[in-house]
């Protein structure tokens, strides 16, 4: 693979597209990640974890569903207000961090996680939950504290 993280073509595509949305470089690292990090992690050419906490996200760009090996995913105190229905494409995904986000909904996609094991949600905006979160499950863990949830 030509590209600085030796990734397929089409998921450097993503990390280059990341980067000039957020300004900075995405290091690739081989240790576990760190949880309040802006890093990549490569396993056989794909990418597999990725951190962007503190980015000021605002959104996800669609092109984040061409990491269809990706099992950790960091998004931890970002802005990102809503989620593109296509994250349900993400069928890898085991760890999915939002915590301290402006999320005030989930999609409904969300269903199609079937992977996901651990769901942080806690400081966002939420009032409600998609009924779908139930078909999750895989779901061991469900961050949900200080958000604005009127019922679940």
């Amino acid at each position: 693979m030509s590209n600085k993280w030796g990734v397929k073509p089409e998921q450097a595509e993503v990390l280059l597209e990341i980067e000039k949305i957020i300004g900075k470089s995405i290091p690739l690292v081989s240790y576990e990640m760190r949880r309040d990090t802006v890093e990549v992690k490569i396993k056989k050419d794909n990418i597999i974890e990725l951190g962007l906490f503190e980015c000021e996200l605002s959104i996800l760009p669609e092109s984040l569903t061409k990491l269809d090996s990706l099992k950790i995913i960091n998004l931890g105190n970002n802005k990102l207000t809503t989620l593109p229905e296509s994250i349900g494409d993400l069928k890898s995904l085991q760890i999915l961090n939002l915590e301290e986000n402006q999320l005030y909904a989930l999609p409904e996609s969300i269903r199609d996680l079937k992977s996901l094991l651990d769901l942080d949600l806690g400081f966002n905006k939420l009032t409600a939950l998609p009924e779908s979160i139930g078909e999750l499950k895989s779901l061991t863990a469900l961050g949900l504290g200080n958000n604005k949830l009127k019922a679940l």
